[in-house]
């Protein structure tokens, strides 16, 4: 530990396709960085969550994972039914976590335990979870419970333990209060921003021999504001992105009036040219008897030609020659 020097990553979170780190959405979205680098520094063999939502937290564990290769266990343990802080909610939510971990880390050893935290505690042994995240009901009595409940399943010599909201003092959130309890007797650091992340190392005897180099090594992430703005930098960004996606879509909008517009100039020219159509139709027809009246015509002429050359017409033409001497 005295040699350890915690190192920045500036990742590519896959998920946010999906999930983007709002803070309005996931207040756990400005903690995703950190836990990146916490997976990158630590290369724990198992993550276990209790209360994993849409999977903002889990996804940024399994970014770092996925992104160093590494053979680590993710544990997703949650009804997906909600409770009375984050609300209840359908299938949408369970739905959406699916999708997710399919599409971006269906290589990555996702683990679903579909239970209550009670439930899923005899599937792990003692002394086998390297980093526990605890982010399920709120209260202080349930928080506790949590907390000593899966406290002996931790690894006693490395493993670290993240509650969230520990900052939060509206309405019955009572994690504050257990955090305050467990920093006078664990090594912790507080994360203040978006609610209160508490990061708390369970290794007394490490605490005492190398206090000082654990406290440099945690004071580089409690004092830095690269997480600060990591985050700030991706909402600006992700503000760009929606500003141009108004402005897209607002060409969008404006294409498809002009769309309409020429769709309806199109019909109008369509209605015109059925009405030229039945026009030229209605000449065509003119045409048509006119030829056969003149091919009628011709014909008479024809015949009056054949006459003419006949002997009555000869008769007829002597006879009225007579009767012009006379």
């Amino acid at each position: 530990m005295k040699d350890k020097i915690w190192e920045y990553h500036n990742p590519t979170f896959e998920f946010t396709k999906e999930l983007p780190l709002s803070i309005e959405i996931s207040p756990w979205g400005g903690h995703s960085f950190f836990a990146y680098d916490l997976v990158a520094n630590m290369k724990p063999k198992r993550i276990v969550e209790l209360g994993t939502f849409k999977g903002n937290s889990l996804f940024a564990f399994t970014q770092a994972v996925k992104d160093f290769r590494l053979e680590t266990e993710l544990h997703a343990i949650d009804t997906w039914e909600g409770d009375e802080h984050a609300g209840f909610y359908d299938n949408k939510v369970y739905d959406l976590f699916k999708k997710i971990k399919n599409k971006y880390y269906n290589k990555q050893n996702i683990i679903e335990h579909k239970k209550f935290f009670d439930e899923a505690i005899d599937d792990f042994k003692d002394n086998s979870i390297d980093i526990l995240h605890i982010d399920g009901l709120h209260t202080y009595d349930a928080v506790k419970h949590d907390f000593e409940t899966w406290l002996p399943k931790l690894n006693k010599d490395t493993g670290i333990i993240l509650l969230h909201d520990v900052c939060e003092k509206r309405d019955d959130f009572g994690v504050y209060k257990l955090w305050d309890e467990l920093k006078n007797k664990y090594f912790t650091i507080t994360i203040s921003e978006y609610h209160g992340l508490g990061v708390l190392s369970i290794n007394k005897d490490l605490i005492k021999e190398e206090k000082s180099s654990l406290e440099n090594y945690y004071n580089s992430i409690e004092k830095n504001v690269l997480y600060k703005n990591q985050i700030k930098n991706y909402l600006k960004n992700l503000e760009l992105k929606e500003k141009d996606n108004i402005l897209l879509n607002k060409r969008i909008q404006e294409k498809e009036e002009d769309n309409i517009l020429l769709n309806k100039r199109i019909k109008k020219e369509e209605e015109n040219n059925i009405l030229l159509n039945k026009r030229i139709q209605e000449i065509e027809r003119e045409m048509h008897k006119k030829t056969q009246k003149i091919n009628e015509l011709d014909t008479e002429l024809e015949e009056f030609r054949s006459f003419k050359q006949g002997k009555i017409w000869v008769f007829l033409e002597k006879y009225r020659s007579l009767r012009k001497k006379n």
